[in-house]
């Protein structure tokens, strides 16, 4: 029987409407002898909740988010991204200082940023 190659873990993620928080799925993979290959902090990991609770998928907006691209030689590029939700809204503290520490994880060669974008009326947060 195959190794599942990833694990769904959940995160507190603050929105950027002040006060508002919802639990927020993070897609983790993995090499095939389990190491993790997801870059996750330790400030990423100091929001994680462990339960056995599902996670839904975010609706209605997509998440403020680091994409880490690293060295893959089994790609034909060489590389991969992978995504990493940030749960620390922009006007929190350790907000800068983990998206450095993404950066920062080993094998990562790059990384971007993007924004929480909402799909719908933002009314509900204001």
């Amino acid at each position: 029987m195959p190794t599942r190659r990833y694990q769904d873990r959940k995160v507190l993620y603050s929105l950027d409407f002040a006060g508002a928080q919802t639990v927020m799925r993070q897609r983790v993979y993995k090499t095939p002898d389990g190491t993790v290959e997801t870059p996750l902090p330790p400030l990423w990991v100091a929001r994680e909740l462990v339960t056995t609770a599902p996670a839904p998928r975010a609706r209605r907006f997509t998440p403020r988010r680091a994409i880490a691209c690293f060295l893959n030689p089994s790609n034909v590029d060489g590389l991969s991204n992978l995504t990493v939700v940030v749960p620390y809204a922009p006007f929190d503290s350790p907000f800068r200082q983990l998206v450095r520490e993404i950066r920062q994880s080993p094998n990562v060669q790059s990384a971007s940023y993007e924004g929480e974008e909402h799909d719908l009326s933002v009314e509900p947060y204001l």
